[in-house]
């Protein structure tokens, strides 16, 4: 049978050409490259600190960092609002860019993931910020994780829909 696929599916593919050794090297060298690729691709954590019982989520924390870790010892319950939905967009690429047209939609088909880790000792509530609507399931209990997803209607409205959650 092997001779059968080599002959009619792969003729010449799996022969080296005459004078040639295979190169176990060559394998080397695409671990090499995948591994420079895999180090360009970096998960970057914001850890929040903050004590208080109220704290922003900004928009570039939100947007290019993907993942908040919510650490201090707040006396209470906390409330983390977010930042401005024009200022979450924008950090997006949506709206416009020095005149040109948006680099995502605003029209409610583009959306970006971000997860909130809470380790806080306390439950933390989402608030929407001006022009972001906090769908779901709003509230963080300690040692648990949510993930929203943050998706733009509008040039200053964004829909932040908990898409699911669990636990540290």
């Amino acid at each position: 049978m092997l001779k059968f696929l080599k002959r009619w599916f792969f003729p010449g593919a799996l022969q080296l050409p005459s004078g040639r050794i295979a190169d176990p090297s060559s394998l080397f060298g695409h671990d090499v490259a995948l591994q420079l690729i895999a180090n360009q691709i970096q998960l970057a954590v914001t850890f929040n600190t903050a004590a208080s019982t109220s704290n922003t989520l900004s928009a570039a924390n939100l947007v290019t960092n993907g993942i908040i870790l919510r650490t201090g010892s707040p006396a209470g319950a906390v409330t983390d609002t977010t930042d401005t939905a024009a200022n979450i967009i924008a950090a997006m690429g949506g709206g416009q860019q020095g005149g040109n047209a948006a680099i995502v939609p605003i029209n409610g088909t583009y959306g970006e993931v971000t997860r909130i880790l809470n380790t806080t000792g306390q439950t933390i509530t989402v608030q929407g910020g001006a022009g972001v609507t906090v769908t779901g399931t709003a509230t963080i209990a300690n040692n648990a994780w949510r993930d929203f997803i943050m998706t733009p209607t509008g040039a200053s409205a964004l829909s932040m829909t908990n898409i699911g959650g669990g636990t540290v």
